[in-house]
């Protein structure tokens, strides 16, 4: 109880507090927003939003159902999950979050997973996308796309490996995980424009959290706070740019890039605190996958300690495999990319994604076409 009260104050001084700094630097706040909506209409919107129109399509009209029957096998071997939570996996991995969170919730809301399995998919199925990782961490920020493409791996394999250690775990308390809804064979086009509408409104809930996390950093650069930390770290012999970065990055991950950019890219920490960065996905990302885990009623204790370990992971494996990257040279941050800008650079990868997307679930329906019954059953197939 006193734990609850005392959350409660500081919660309440923090809201207040940030309430004065609107009042008290409304100049600075107001630069803050309109970086905010200039990162979203040139990083985020791009990269982001053709993935969160086909995640939802791909969920609601039971495509993700159909094409993961054959995947049943494999899914069940290395993570204990049904074959209809691969396509999930996929968007995880390649969407960028929080199209793979909430993917997870989708599927748990429409009954083609149990709540301990989506709780376990939310700890390695929201990523950053490899347009954010190879266009803006590895190009932009650290000057070589060899750099982003070197993190997207490790964030991917730690995303495995938790993933599997997960499973391993879930093999000892859970059931076998069964198909239940996830046989249904046929696919509810119809369902493809209401998904598309709710896309678009989960694209400018992503915005908003970017605009409002954009201001609050500004608000904290006005109390001195990182400035003080860089200060420090330099005193204790740190790298003052890892420190700000880890300071910044805590709560949005574009912020701490950019202040990690800012210092010696060339060295293998830079690359660790970069990895680590882009596995935890900053408290922004955090507030958008609780307000879906809140709409499906699950609880987010599990999708935090698990965001947690991915980060220590990939930060680890990023730090011990860095040292065979040539030194990255120091870049400006978002240069141009081949005489195009950042988010042409990202919009063409997210649309190779795309294309790739397509033909791999178009190639998974002709290999499954086969005449089937054009109802869902529910049973439920043991192991």
């Amino acid at each position: 109880m006193q734990k609850g009260r005392l959350f409660n104050v500081a919660a309440a001084v923090g809201v207040l507090g940030c309430m004065a700094g609107l009042l008290l630097f409304p100049a600075p706040c107001a630069l803050a927003a309109r970086g905010g909506l200039a990162v979203c209409a040139q990083t985020l919107v791009p990269s982001l939003f053709p993935f969160l129109v086909l995640a939802t399509v791909f969920i609601r009209t039971g495509l993700a159902s159909y094409l993961g029957r054959p995947f049943e096998g494999l899914m069940r071997r290395l993570f204990w999950l049904p074959g209809s939570c691969a396509g999930v996996l996929l968007l995880g991995i390649t969407a960028g979050y929080p199209v793979g969170a909430k993917a997870v919730t989708d599927m748990y809301r429409q009954g083609h997973c149990t709540a301990a399995q989506a709780k376990r998919m939310l700890c390695f199925c929201s990523n950053a996308g490899p347009a954010f990782v190879v266009s803006v961490a590895g190009a932009a920020l650290f000057g070589r796309v060899e750099a982003g493409f070197w993190l997207l791996a490790c964030q991917t394999a730690a995303s495995f490996l938790c993933g599997a250690g997960l499973g391993l775990w879930a093999r000892r308390h859970e059931h076998s995980p069964l198909r239940g809804r996830a046989a249904c064979r046929r696919i509810e086009w119809k369902n493809a424009a209401p998904a598309m509408a709710d896309a678009a409104l989960a694209m400018v809930r992503v915005c908003g959290f970017a605009v409002f996390f954009a201001v609050f950093l500004a608000l904290m650069e006005q109390t001195g706070l990182p400035a003080a930390l860089t200060a420090l770290a330099e005193k204790l012999g740190l790298f003052p740019h890892v420190a700000e970065g880890l300071e910044k990055g805590f709560w949005e991950v574009t912020a701490g890039l950019t202040a990690l950019a800012q210092g010696n890219t060339s060295h293998p920490l830079a690359l660790a605190t970069a990895g680590l960065l882009l596995a935890w996905s900053g408290v922004s990302v955090h507030c958008q996958v609780l307000a879906y885990l809140g709409e499906a009623g699950l609880s987010a204790r599990q999708y935090l300690l698990g965001k947690c370990a991915c980060a220590l992971l990939t930060g680890i494996l990023a730090y011990l495999t860095g040292r065979f990257l040539a030194p990255v040279p120091h870049a400006p941050v978002f240069s141009l990319i081949s005489g195009a800008p950042v988010w042409a650079a990202a919009l063409h990868v997210s649309l190779l994604e795309t294309a790739g997307l397509g033909m791999a679930g178009a190639l998974f329906v002709k290999k499954s076409g086969k005449k089937t019954p054009s109802t869902c059953f529910s049973g439920a197939d043991g192991v």
